[in-house]
């Protein structure tokens, strides 16, 4: 999750602006089909309307983040616990 959060900062000028005129639809869209892709479940009903809630949620949370100047780090944000991605355990 970190990975997506440390690319989205290179391209914040252009998410920010795709923010602006309103094509969260698009953003949202992608995310979407990159969950899709990383699917693996037989489920595949229930898994889409899952990665269809998800996707949304990584949106808006993208989008505060950038809106908000990206002061959190992208670590910080990736490690919020979203259920969907799973965490690496850390080595003790």
């Amino acid at each position: 999750m970190a990975f997506l959060f440390k690319e989205a900062k290179k391209e914040a000028r252009v998410i920010s602006l795709a923010i602006d005129y309103n094509f969260e639809k698009l953003l949202t869209q992608a995310v979407f089909d990159f969950l899709e892709k990383r699917s693996h479940n037989t489920k595949k009903t229930a898994n889409s309307y899952m990665n269809s809630f998800w996707s949304s949620a990584v949106v808006s949370v993208l989008s505060k983040w950038i809106k908000d100047g990206m002061k959190v780090p992208a670590e910080k944000i990736a490690s919020l616990g979203m259920p969907l991605f799973p965490q690496k355990k850390k080595n003790k």
